[in-house]
């Protein structure tokens, strides 16, 4: 008994010429399917490695653009390298062809890349090939957009050794030059207006400056700084002879021959201080009863001989007599050797601002190197905000350890301490011990690094010290940073531009935009 044909059989064997064509023209469209779908993977899959293969080349650029930022050509190389090494390792492209370039001023890197895929397949229908064509950028993600809130505290060295003679003043010269380029390029990459970023500004030479005149609202911060009055009368010791001469790094030949009793009127305060003495001196305990910073001569006259409430019982200028001898007022209410411009700008989101300030900085005077430290921890203090107010006040301790949506620290504080010599000045005395400034000021370091404050520390040209004073100068540094990787030893003026601008860019992180 012969068994029934199957349906595909039966059709398989039809002979009408109409089914035999429309069967034959139903195979081939179902394996031109096939085929361009084949076709068509082969070229996701290329694309896909090509895509990959040119983040990885951005990276590897972007990390060395980060580490040389002056030598922008080696992040192109990096990046094409990596990109010639290792795109053969997937999907043959045909005759692959990548560019790369440094955009937003040194701030990223880009990448295009064209290519074929060849098409078998799809030749038949003559498509030989599908094109890739991508296009990425590596950018650092800087001003805040990293996930934290940033400040940042700059402390400035503008003493006379930044200066061509040595001694200064000068607002210009290879030093000094190199520094402010460094600078402005820092606060130009982390301070962007419109994000939570702000930077403070402390130069630092004999003294730190508090204003740039010394009346109004300068005066009634001095006064909060120090507890003194804006303006001073009575009978002043004076000097009518004198020989010899000062000198920006050291005291100098000075000497008076002949001290006069002169009766003064509405003298003003010089507006700069010098370090504070006392329980308070290697804290961040804002100032008042006991805890003061001490004025332009190193001490409170006619108020106390240093930080406390302890009050001057003589000596108080109010007879000929008992002339005072004092030096923290005077007619014109200028700071003796620092520069109205040298004042410190308190946190603020303005670069503009910042720029012009670091443009118009003076050196001369001596290192001291504890009180510029200081004042960084005091820029960043929240325990200042009675003093810092507004826009200017410094973000909570706590908000360090908090972690944002992104996973990241709700905030960072930052302290950059930069210095070209050994610390040797202490309450305005130029030949303090250089050891006792140095232990101040890494014992300054200790405590705000316990608060969670990060520190970055840049030496200049510390090889042209003599090989004791380099020895110590380093150790500070080092003892005075983060850790290791937190101190540049930057031995000329290109070295100090690339640390400043290495310090901005671990503030941020490399990221792919898409």
């Amino acid at each position: 008994m012969r068994r029934p044909r199957s349906k595909i059989a039966h059709f398989a064997h039809h002979d009408g010429g109409s089914v035999a064509i429309a069967f034959g023209l139903a195979t081939i469209l179902l394996f031109a399917m096939i085929g361009a779908a084949l076709d068509y993977g082969k070229w996701h899959n290329a694309y896909m490695h090509v895509e990959t293969t040119l983040d990885r080349a951005l990276l590897a650029g972007g990390r060395q653009l980060q580490t040389h930022p002056t030598e922008p050509q080696l992040a192109l190389e990096a990046a094409r390298r990596f990109f010639d090494e290792a795109v053969p390792r997937g999907v043959e492209v045909q005759n692959p062809y990548a560019d790369f370039d440094i955009t937003e001023k040194g701030m990223a890197i880009e990448g295009t890349v064209r290519g074929k895929v060849a098409t078998p397949f799809l030749s038949l229908i003559n498509i030989d090939n599908l094109a890739i064509n991508t296009k990425q950028k590596v950018a650092f993600n800087v001003g805040g957009g990293s996930g934290s809130k940033l400040e940042v505290a700059l402390m400035l060295d503008v003493t006379g050794s930044m200066c061509g003679n040595g001694e200064g003043p000068c607002t210009s010269s290879v030093k000094m030059d190199a520094l402010k380029t460094a600078a402005k390029d820092l606060i130009r990459i982390v301070v962007i207006e419109g994000r939570d970023t702000r930077a403070a500004i402390v130069p630092f030479s004999t003294r730190v400056r508090i204003g740039k005149d010394s009346g109004g609202q300068t005066a009634a911060l001095m006064k909060s700084l120090t507890g003194m009055q804006p303006t001073w009368s009575g009978w002043n010791s004076e000097c009518d002879s004198s020989s010899g001469g000062g000198g920006s790094e050291g005291s100098g030949t000075w000497a008076c021959s002949k001290w006069t009793p002169k009766e003064r009127n509405n003298l003003k305060i010089m507006p700069c201080v010098s370090d504070r003495t006392g329980p308070q001196q290697f804290t961040d305990a804002a100032p008042g009863a006991n805890a003061w910073l001490n004025a332009h001569a190193g001490n409170r006259f006619p108020l106390s001989w240093d930080s406390s409430d302890t009050p001057i019982t003589s000596g108080l200028g109010k007879s000929a007599g008992d002339a005072a001898g004092q030096w923290n007022y005077t007619e014109d209410g200028n700071c003796a050797d620092i520069m109205g411009e040298n004042a410190i700008m308190p946190l603020t989101n303005d670069p503009s601002e910042i720029a012009n300030r670091i443009d118009n900085l003076e050196a001369y005077g001596s290192t001291a190197g504890a009180l510029g430290t200081a004042w960084a921890w005091y820029m960043l203090s929240p325990n200042w905000s009675n003093v810092w107010t507004g826009t200017s006040a410094p973000g909570p301790y706590a908000d360090l350890s908090a972690v944002s949506s992104g996973g990241r620290p709700k905030l960072r504080k930052i302290a950059v301490l930069m210095t070209d010599g050994d610390y040797n000045t202490h309450r305005t005395d130029k030949d303090a011990s250089p050891n006792m400034v140095s232990q101040n000021a890494k014992t300054l370091c200790a405590n705000m690094k316990a608060q969670g404050i990060e520190i970055f520390t840049v030496g200049f040209e510390l090889d042209q010290l003599p090989a004791t004073n380099r020895a110590m100068a380093i150790d500070t540094l080092q003892a005075c940073g983060t850790d290791v990787n937190h101190f540049y030893n930057s031995i000329d003026e290109n070295q100090l531009k690339e640390s400043f601008r290495d310090i901005a860019l671990k503030l941020s992180e490399l990221y792919v935009a898409k």
